[in-house]
């Protein structure tokens, strides 16, 4: 990839967009890097006036309300900065040329299904959070947003940000002795650099723009994951309880959102490797920066 592309990251401080810019410093490219402190995206006018006067050949929009649970309470805000500001983004980068690259999710389908979901398949979220990206989904989509990858990914983590692999080795390094797990939802653990790394490529390579299931193979439920995780690091899996999905829970969430991967064979890459085998790579060095944080 010719090293004088412009590269912007939007939302740049969160575990993929502190990957992505670590990724691209590797292949010799300096990406320009918004956090969303540094730029709040729901703020149309300069979020367009920064695109213009940057004039980036690619725009990857990772900022986005990520709390499932507190999406559920403020949905309003949440379709702010999950669909209207991916409009505008959209729309901006498209009107000066470049492409754009927008974080989707798995939480677009409402998980009632037993078999992984394809892209073909039709969408249903069932809960807010769902909903709102999917609005971003298809305000590009009908603004015609043509030069454009929608990236849907899973069950995100890494060593940067908050996410579920460092939520439970926190609660044993604190000395919780039963980390209670759900069971009883499926979908695809995703490798922050793994992730990183396949959408570079992807724009490296020039695939079809388009939608595209971005996660780690095989399919494993939360307390599985986490209880690999355990096992790769030697802990005591006894501290690790299977429960099921509370009925009565006022947030509901997709019992098996699980993607299927194989569109990438379709265009020429490879799909992502197995999901243990990605957690595998990194969860010493997620462990390590665990600690890390606890001790600063």
């Amino acid at each position: 990839m010719p090293v004088d592309k412009k590269w912007l990251i939007l939302g740049g401080s969160g575990q993929l967009g502190s990957t992505l810019k670590l990724e691209l410093l590797k292949r010799g490219i300096k990406p320009t890097v918004f956090s969303s402190m540094e730029l709040d995206v729901r703020d149309f006018n300069k979020t367009s006036d920064v695109i213009r006067a940057i004039g980036p050949d690619y725009v990857i929009n990772c900022a986005a309300w990520t709390n499932v649970r507190e999406a559920e309470l403020h949905e309003d805000e949440a379709e702010l900065l999950n669909g209207s500001a991916v409009g505008n983004i959209g729309a901006t980068t498209h009107a000066y040329g470049g492409t754009l690259v927008q974080i989707s999710t798995d939480y677009v389908f409402s998980g009632n299904e037993t078999s992984p979901y394809k892209v073909s398949d039709p969408v249903n979220p069932i809960n807010a959070y769902g909903r709102t990206k999917l609005i971003g989904e298809n305000l590009i989509s009908d603004m015609g947003i043509d030069r454009c990858y929608v990236m849907r990914t899973a069950w995100l983590y890494g060593e940067y940000g908050t996410n579920f692999i460092k939520t439970i080795l926190n609660k044993y390094i604190s000395g919780d002795e039963k980390i209670e797990i759900v069971n009883d939802q499926f979908g695809n653990p995703t490798n922050a650099i793994d992730l990183a790394q396949q959408i570079i490529e992807s724009v490296e390579s020039e695939i079809p723009y388009g939608t595209y299931h971005a996660v780690n193979s095989g399919v494993v439920s939360w307390f599985g994951f986490a209880l690999k995780a355990f096992e790769l690091l030697n802990l005591n899996t006894e501290y690790l309880y299977a429960i099921p999905t509370t009925q009565n829970s006022p947030l509901v969430r997709p019992q098996n959102s699980s993607l299927d991967t194989s569109k990438w064979l379709e265009c020429g890459m490879k799909e992502m490797r197995p999901w243990d085998e990605a957690l595998k790579f990194s969860i010493c060095d997620i462990f390590t920066q665990v600690q890390m944080e606890r001790s600063s």
